[in-house]
C-alpha cells in the first residue's frame, strides 16, 4: 500500500511511495519512523511489505479470497470489482509467518516485498475456489470508482537477502483456507 499505483510490475522495493489512502500513509510513516529510531540507536530494522495475506478465517476480514470462498461456499455470486483481470501476489499465511521468521533470524536491514510465487486475477482465483468446492458460481460484475491495475511485487530481494521462498502455490493455499472454513462449520455445502 506504501507504493500506492505501480508505474510498472513487479513493483521493487525502490519504486516510489505515493500512499493513497490515510491507513497507506500512516504504514510509511511508521517506516520512516524506524528507520530513523534505528539509525540513531544503531540497531537493526526490517521491514516487511506483506502483499494481500489470506488463509486466516475471520468474520472481520473482507478481503478478496475469503469473501469470494464465504460466497461460494453459501451458493451466492461473489462480487468482483472492474474486471477481475487485475493480477495480485496474494501470500498464504504460514508463508508470510515463514517470512516474519526468516527476517528474525537474519537480521538484515532494508525493507522487504513478501508476496507469493504466483500472481492470478481475481477470475482465475473464482475458477480455482469453484473447482476446490467442485461448484460453478459465477461471479457478478460491479463497476470500481477506482481505476484497476495490476499489482505485482517483485519478491526477489527477499529470496536472495532474507532467503525467503514462498511454498503453498494459491491452489494450496485455497484448499488449506477452505479446510479451515470447514472446520469451522462455516458454509452451507459441507
Amino acid at each position: 500500500m506504501v507504493y500506492g499505483t505501480p508505474k510498472k510490475n513487479p513493483v521493487l522495493e525502490s519504486h516510489f511511495t505515493n500512499p493513497e489512502n490515510t491507513y497507506a500513509a500512516s504504514k510509511l510513516l511508521t517506516e520512516k519512523i524506524l528507520r530513523v529510531y534505528s539509525e540513531k540507536m544503531k540497531i537493526n530494522f526490517t521491514i516487511l511489505r506483506f502483499m494481500g495475506i489470506y488463509g486466516i478465517v475471520s468474520p472481520y476480514i473482507k478481503q478478496a479470497i475469503p469473501s469470494f470462498i464465504e460466497k461460494i461456499m453459501k451458493n451466492e455470486n461473489p462480487v468482483i470489482f472492474g474486471s477481475g483481470k487485475v493480477k495480485r501476489n496474494h501470500i498464504y499465511i504460514d508463508d508470510a509467518i515463514d517470512a516474519i521468521i526468516t527476517s528474525i533470524k537474519n537480521k538484515k536491514n532494508g525493507e522487504y516485498n513478501i508476496g507469493g510465487f504466483d500472481s492470478p486475477t481475481n477470475l482465475e482465483i473464482i475458477k480455482i475456489i469453484n473447482k476446490s468446492l467442485d461448484m460453478k458460481i459465477k461471479p457478478n460484475f460491479k463497476n470500481s470508482e477506482n481505476k484497476e491495475h495490476s499489482f505485482i511485487a517483485n519478491i526477489e530481494k527477499a529470496r536472495s537477502i532474507l532467503q525467503f521462498n514462498p511454498k503453498i502455490s494459491i491452489e494450496q493455499g485455497i484448499d488449506k483456507t477452505i479446510q479451515k472454513y470447514n472446520d469451522r462449520g462455516y458454509g452451507q455445502k459441507f
